[in-house]
């Protein structure tokens, strides 16, 4: 019986599907709350936000053996990936006029929502490039 490091490295198509399946899972929480209004204070928002933190770090686990450059390419997806998720709780407070430097806008709910899609969007697409990277570099 392996343990430790030679575990990871022999067991690769385990930590693929559970990227893959990571991915989804992070989808469906990332659709859930965008179509919902969630109290940030409340113990799902709270269990929504652990449960993305344990699939963010499987996810991290299935790329740190394979080089530099996939952690890298990962790491900035799975931030952008946390931001998708964790944006729409600070939106009570941020919403209405703001005024940064000498620009002056409206934040409202509908401009939050594209950024966290785009958010969601580039943080998959990195983290599909750094699986990419990692374990079919000859694709590239």
């Amino acid at each position: 019986m392996k343990y430790g490091l030679s575990w990871l490295r022999s067991n690769d198509r385990i930590l693929l599907k559970s990227t893959i399946i990571g991915i989804l899972l992070l989808t469906m929480i990332h659709v859930y709350l965008s179509l919902s209004l969630l109290d940030p204070y409340s113990g799902f928002f709270d269990f929504l936000h652990i449960t993305t933190i344990l699939i963010l770090v499987v996810m991290f686990i299935s790329i740190l053996l394979k080089g530099l450059v996939p952690v890298a390419i990962s790491c900035l997806g799975l931030v952008l990936l946390y931001g998708s998720i964790a944006i729409p709780s600070a939106i009570e407070n941020s919403l209405g006029p703001f005024y940064y430097k000498a620009t002056t806008g409206y934040l409202s709910l509908e401009a939050i929502n594209r950024g966290t899609h785009g958010f969601f969007l580039l943080g998959v697409a990195m983290v599909v490039l750094g699986m990419i990277v990692a374990y079919k570099p000859h694709i590239l």
